[in-house]
């Protein structure tokens, strides 16, 4: 996703009007079309960033978050990374999808 789109819907997001408790969560939602709206985006845009194996794999060593499945069907996150052909983690199923780690939490300066 564009950093430009990104960008219009955190500002959406971050607008006074709308209220903080419904956007994202269809069950406290009071049926406010933004509302409504800004969830369908944001439910699109966690879905569209993780990256399914079999289309794409790490280019780089650096750690991802990956969700393996287990034979009952359960899925689970975890981090890991992807050297030499294979998937190094904590997880003991196999890997079906994974996406870049989010940008780390800046804050303001005086927090520690």
């Amino acid at each position: 996703m564009s950093s430009y789109v990104t960008e219009v819907v955190t500002g959406l997001i971050e607008d006074p009007r709308l209220c903080n408790e419904c956007v994202g969560n269809s069950e406290t939602c009071h049926g406010d079309f933004v509302c409504e709206v800004l969830g369908d985006i944001f439910a699109d845009l966690n879905q569209s960033m993780w990256i399914p194996v079999t289309e794409r794999l790490p280019e780089t060593e650096d750690h991802v978050l990956v969700t393996s499945i287990t034979k009952a069907g359960q899925r689970n996150v975890y981090l890991a990374y992807y050297m030499h052909k294979s998937w190094h983690g904590q997880m003991r199923t196999p890997v079906i999808a994974w996406m870049p780690l989010p940008i780390p939490y800046v804050g303001d300066s005086d927090e520690a």
